[in-house]
């Protein structure tokens, strides 16, 4: 009995490895959208305790979309227990995320510490790229970062949910439309 057991322990050693090696997730390759195709824009907001540091939307190398890569930095003197984001685009789409990392963002402290952090494989923007997926120096929207709000570890708040509301409205009431669009009579 002892040695079936240990004969099973020793099998079960050496599929961990293997195991650990297949379940790694793969970092897509992506490329960086300059700005003179998807303006980046961050909402002004002068009494927000955290920003937005290198705010950058990319392009899956495949095709098929995007989506958007930043750091947060705590500018304020109180420790971040938790926050709301939103990325509004100027096509209608919106994201919004709420974080609680697992452990208070302090003072001057910047999360992720840098954009390798999420787990993307950020590839040159060649000019086989920009044919093939349309990258071509003309503007083609808009998105925009907005701080919705802010839990700090003392239990009060920063809420800018009421400013978001606003422009959430806004955007959807004055849509920015695609040059394509205007092309196809869209107006």
């Amino acid at each position: 009995m002892l040695c079936s057991t240990l004969a099973l322990v020793f099998l079960t050693s050496l599929q961990l490895p293997f195991f650990w090696s297949q379940s790694k997730p793969e970092r897509e390759k992506v490329f960086l959208i300059p700005g003179d195709d998807i303006a980046v824009v961050i909402a002004c907001q002068p009494d927000c305790p955290i920003a937005f540091v290198n705010p950058r939307c990319f392009g899956f190398l495949q095709g098929g979309g995007g989506g958007q890569i930043y750091q947060i930095q705590n500018r304020g003197a109180k420790a971040i227990k938790g926050y709301t984001l939103a990325i509004l685009n100027s096509s209608g789409g919106l994201t919004e995320r709420t974080a609680k990392p697992r452990r208070h963002l302090q003072p001057e402290e910047t999360t992720p510490r840098s954009l390798d952090d999420w787990n993307l494989d950020i590839v040159p923007l060649t000019d086989q790229i920009r044919e093939k997926l349309r990258v071509d120096g003309h503007l083609k929207g808009l998105t925009l970062f907005m701080i919705v709000s802010v839990e700090f570890a003392d239990g009060s708040t920063y809420d800018a949910r009421s400013e978001y509301e606003s422009l959430k409205t806004f955007l959807k009431d004055n849509p920015i439309p695609f040059e394509d669009d205007k092309k196809k009579g869209r107006d």
